[in-house]
């Protein structure tokens, strides 16, 4: 009992840091379009590389429809890191690219 109680409390800050990190990515970082990202990366800083889908034709996948594909300009892209680096630090610990570019 003691020892679900300590592993309990101690994922208590992990997930207010990682709520906290959230808060303030909306805040710094302005996504085009929906953003689709694996659970397994929900504390992760998420780097929009494109916007829309490169192939864009799946029947069965309508995730990027709404926006036609680009790659960000890297300059935005390169400001964009640096800003999250001035502002979380090492606070975050995983960076997830969000991309959707079809594989060959």
């Amino acid at each position: 009992m003691d020892s679900d109680r300590k592993k309990t409390s101690s994922l208590v800050p992990k997930i207010r840091l990682a709520r906290r990190v959230r808060a303030i990515a909306s805040a710094v970082v302005s996504y085009e379009g929906r953003i689709y990202r694996p659970p397994s990366e929900a504390d992760s800083y998420i780097l929009q590389a494109t916007v829309g889908c490169s192939w864009n034709k799946c029947t069965y996948c309508d995730m990027y429809r709404e926006k036609s594909f680009r790659v960000r300009d890297l300059q935005d892209t390169l400001s964009e890191i640096q800003l999250a680096g001035q502002t979380f630090g090492e606070r975050v610990e995983k960076v997830f690219v969000a991309m959707a570019i079809r594989s060959s």
